[in-house]
């Protein structure tokens, strides 16, 4: 059986989106029952004192490095790097907190891809993953359809690194669910999916094939990096992604946790 990978369609991006979209007040009330602007959900949007001083150093610094290396920095560099400042720092009047609910769906629906594999019930040898660059137009055409000034024409501020890795660490267990309900109703399913294990798989599966002389200990040494991969997941405590599923389906989803079997079989997805 031919296993294949492609992009989820637009048109069903557009009505798992439109679906969340359409209760965006009611998300971020159950998301944060205290309040939005109380809540850490907000934090990551909110402006820092000093955030920009500290960042611009850091610009400052390597411009200073270059010029004892390679003489004068282009100027350009220091520039743009006042642009970005006042992109990640500027104040905002409007308050555009629709829009900071509508940035953690779409990092949300990033991570649901990144770490898992949509498919159909009737086609389960067909896996769907979602471009980046389809969820930010298609929540661009959902800001404009639903009159959304705030997504349409985005005014929340640029997140610095350190504050968007912050996402990574909140508990988003509730997005994740309207998320997968929101496929469900369009007859999709979501597996897990570790694409960093299947490569150790592949490489281990390699050296077996290969048995050159010193393969023997590169494979046993391969194997026992899969295994203690796979013994590491089992022992952690499930992502986010995980725990939203079985509160969704009331089961696991497929692939987690990992095993051999699963492993030889996502490895031959095309």
């Amino acid at each position: 059986m031919i296993i294949k990978q492609t992009y989820l369609e637009s048109e069903v991006l557009y009505q798992v989106m439109e679906i969340l979209y359409l209760q965006l007040k009611e998300l971020m009330h159950e998301l944060a029952p205290e309040g939005w602007n109380n809540s850490p959900y907000h934090f990551p949007f909110e402006l820092i004192e000093g955030e920009g001083d500290v960042l611009y150093n850091g610009y400052q610094m390597v411009a200073q490095a270059y010029e004892q290396q390679f003489g004068r920095c282009p100027r350009r560099y220091l520039e743009e790097a006042t642009k970005t400042m006042n992109m990640v720092c500027k104040a905002n009047p409007h308050e555009p907190l629709i829009g900071e609910m509508v940035y953690l769906i779409e990092f949300a629906l990033v991570r649901l891809t990144l770490n898992g594999l949509l498919f159909k019930g009737s086609d389960p040898a067909t896996y769907y993953i979602i471009d980046e660059f389809d969820i930010a137009e298609q929540s661009y055409l959902l800001g404009i359809e639903l009159t959304l000034p705030g997504v349409a024409f985005c005014n929340i501020p640029l997140l610095s690194p350190a504050r968007h890795e912050l996402l990574f660490h909140l508990d988003l267990c509730v997005l994740y669910k309207h998320l997968l309900k929101a496929f469900a109703q369009l007859h999709y399913d979501w597996r897990y999916y570790n694409e960093a294990l299947k490569m150790q798989w592949i490489r281990w599966r390699i050296a077996k094939i290969v048995n050159r002389n010193d393969g023997e200990n590169s494979q046993q040494s391969l194997w026992i990096q899969v295994k203690e991969s796979i013994a590491s997941i089992e022992r952690a405590q499930p992502p986010n992604e995980v725990i939203a599923y079985m509160g969704t389906h009331d089961k696991l989803p497929v692939g987690y946790p990992p095993t051999m079997e699963d492993l030889e079989y996502i490895s031959r997805i095309t």
